[in-house]
């Protein structure tokens, strides 16, 4: 590579330039075309979701007691236990919808509302469900970062937890599991080992590509 040098200024050569265009025509040619999404064939890991109709949402049983909730681009769980339910990210703007499709399962009410962490697209309607006893469970980092945004769409975590915390209500337990900084600080695995469902959220999704250098980490 040459560089011809002027005062506060570089100037590439010809020569340079020539090189680099070579380069990049010649790559080109050589580079496979892009993939389109439904060139993915499914390996039965995943299903696509159906119509959300005119409800605006979808709710399915995954397994005894749970059962996904999705508006289309935002996804939950919650769990329906003799002793009341436990709630997961409670989506800004589909918090009135989530607590409908609850009703349509159960008249328990709501014990228990987890974050998985603190971004409020995820739990921007956690408002609508927190007090008559709800207890709020979060990682440390997530109840942190709560009390530095003093949002009151968001209340703090009354429950915070280090790397494990078992919640167990109604014969069922949930494990909350914080793995070091995934797409964010506190985001945690919510894990049902009787019923082997495991939610990760804004971590792994089908047919996706994952955020940029995923999100914080390094180590993923």
């Amino acid at each position: 590579m040459f560089f011809t040098f002027k005062t506060h200024n570089f100037q590439i050569s010809r020569l340079l330039v020539l090189i680099l265009a070579a380069w990049f025509f010649f790559g080109c040619a050589i580079s496979p075309q892009s993939s389109h999404i439904d060139d993915f064939e499914s390996d039965g890991y995943y299903e696509p979701l159906p119509s959300l109709g005119k409800k605006g949402y979808f709710i399915k049983q995954l397994a005894p007691e749970v059962y996904f909730f999705s508006t289309g681009a935002y996804n939950n769980l919650f769990i329906v236990t003799s002793e009341g339910v436990v709630i997961t990210d409670p989506i800004k703007g589909k918090g009135k919808l989530l607590r409908k499709a609850i009703s349509e399962i159960t008249s328990q009410p709501v014990r228990f509302m987890i974050y998985s962490h603190s971004h409020i697209d995820h739990i921007g309607d956690a408002h609508l469900f927190a007090g008559n006893g709800v207890q709020i469970v979060a990682q440390v980092e997530t109840g942190k970062a709560l009390k530095r945004y003093r949002d009151k769409n968001r209340p703090v975590p009354h429950i915070n937890f280090g790397t494990n915390y078992s919640l167990s209500i109604g014969g069922i337990t949930i494990e909350l599991i914080y793995m070091g900084e995934g797409h964010g600080k506190g985001n945690s695995i919510v894990y049902i080992p009787s019923r082997k469902i495991m939610m990760y959220v804004d971590t792994v999704t089908p047919k996706s590509v994952p955020f940029k250098n995923f999100a914080y980490t390094v180590d993923i």
